[in-house]
């Protein structure tokens, strides 16, 4: 993994040295999708001067650190997973385990909780910082917050009513606090997107880091101490709560320009909200068809399935997280590069960290599938054996949405959400109504194949048709 660092910074430094001549794309992009012009109006005058080279290597820079902090806080992590998932399923057995896992897999839901403005707020503060204006970052700033306050409040409410109603009463009580514990993390979340929006990725990683050794250390206590589930889900979304706070108070005392002040009273809620919708919706679509295994599993499955599948995919997020911290400071650097004007290093650092991201993915999965049997079993202790067609479908799993990374990367940094919002629904229900079947014929396996099955069939052949046919637009213009 070290290496392919080292790949995608040399693709970052080669192809921004190389990335110095271009024109105004504005009218290309407009053929595309209306919303890809703004990014590229008056950005045309950036041509070979010592700035535009100066903030080309600023950006390799930035991004390039962003991985290496990133993949250290991953590597932490794991750590952290592979001390905490064995000693929490020997305290609490299979059962206990089941629970704990799916009410702690509502954490991965975070990005469709805030309605999307948490990711809104990354582009447009990049967007606004590279135009300039502090003012207007500080503007979305102000309206993000009051905008998440106003939704954590709702959706703890509203959890609390729904939960009893869809949950058997004696497991309400963990579903409950871990529903109000994403509410409250709503608004404490942001700090994430400022440091994103900031090109600061590498902080995000440093308050996660904080986050895997808080909960790690409370976790590993509260194995000595009981048995109930819910102590252990309080624990996983406090950690996740207190450290979000830190890192929301740290952004602000760091970057006090972008502090909210009396003067943004105003700001609008509607526009954060508009701009965050889409976001929201594409966060519904993968909750729907990534996040909800442990829920089917233990819906169709059991307890028993629920825990196999916990440390499947458990597994699986792990190493797609790992490719994922390698690309994220992309985003930003892409949005930044569209944003100046300089679309041909969007479309060389995609060929580029698509064939790193590719093959980190196969290789780690090959590996995966010779050794995941005896490793998996000697991590949880043999309290949990995975069998061989599981290991096959979590390299499906892995694999193909690896594949499509940096076009999803792509369109996030180009605004282009509506479209892939459709494609996510229709992925959605595919995988849906896939893992159901499959569940009935081939247990967590099917499910798990499931996912990168209806993600190869949607997701992969339209973000490269669109990719693709953006990259012959603007290569038909000279650079």
């Amino acid at each position: 993994m070290s290496h392919a660092i080292i790949i995608l910074g040399a693709s970052l430094d080669g192809a921004g040295r190389m990335a110095l001549s271009f024109g105004n794309h504005a009218q290309v992009a407009r053929t595309i999708n209306p919303q890809v012009a703004n990014h590229f109006k008056g950005a045309a005058n950036n041509r070979q001067t010592s700035s535009g080279r100066r903030m080309i290597d600023q950006r390799r820079r930035q991004a390039t650190r962003s991985s290496l902090v990133g993949l250290t806080q991953r590597v932490l992590q794991i750590v952290g997973t592979l001390i905490t998932m064995p000693l929490v399923l020997h305290a609490l057995g299979q059962d206990g385990f089941g629970i704990w896992a799916a009410a702690a897999s509502i954490a991965w839901m975070s990005a469709t909780v805030d309605w999307g403005i948490g990711t809104a707020l990354l582009t447009a503060i990049t967007r606004s910082l590279a135009r300039g204006d502090a003012t207007e970052a500080r503007r979305q700033v102000a309206a993000a917050l009051r905008l998440a306050v106003l939704i954590g409040l709702g959706e703890a409410a509203l959890g609390l009513i729904i939960i009893p109603l869809v949950v058997p009463p004696a497991a309400a009580l963990p579903y409950q606090v871990a529903v109000v514990g994403m509410a409250f993390n709503v608004p404490a979340s942001l700090g994430g997107p400022l440091w994103g929006g900031l090109q600061r990725m590498h902080m995000v990683w440093v308050w996660e880091a904080a986050q895997s050794v808080v909960t790690l250390i409370a976790l590993f206590a509260l194995t000595r101490i009981t048995a109930d589930p819910l102590w252990y889900v309080a624990v996983t979304f406090g950690g996740l709560l207190a450290t979000n706070l830190a890192s929301l108070l740290h952004a602000f005392l760091r970057h006090p320009e972008l502090r909210p002040n009396s003067t943004d009273r105003n700001a609008p809620l509607a526009g954060v909200l508009r701009h965050g919708i889409p976001y929201f919706f594409l966060g519904v679509a993968t909750t729907l068809a990534v996040h909800s295994d442990n829920i089917i599993a233990l819906s169709l499955l059991g307890p028993m399935a629920a825990a196999s599948m916990a440390v499947a995919q458990r597994a699986c997020m792990m190493a797609l997280n790992l490719l994922w911290v390698l690309t994220q400071p992309l985003w930003p650097a892409f949005t930044d590069a569209a944003a100046r004007g300089n679309p041909v290093w969007i479309r060389r650092n995609l060929v580029g960290a698509t064939i790193v991201v590719s093959a980190c993915a196969i290789g780690g999965c090959a590996i995966l599938i010779a050794f995941g049997q005896p490793l998996l079993h000697w991590w949880m202790g043999g309290g949990l054996d995975v069998a061989p067609p599981i290991l096959w479908a979590m390299a499906i799993w892995i694999v193909v949405p690896a594949l499509g990374r940096i076009p999803d990367v792509v369109l996030n940094a180009l605004g282009v959400i509506w479209f892939q919002v459709a494609v996510a629904l229709v992925y959605s229900v595919l995988a849906f109504s896939l893992k159901v079947t499959f569940a009935k014929f081939w247990g967590v396996a099917g499910i798990l194949a499931a996912t990168g099955l209806s993600y190869g069939l949607t997701h992969l052949p339209a973000y490269w048709w669109w990719v693709g046919k953006w990259m012959r637009k603007i290569s038909a213009k000279p650079f």
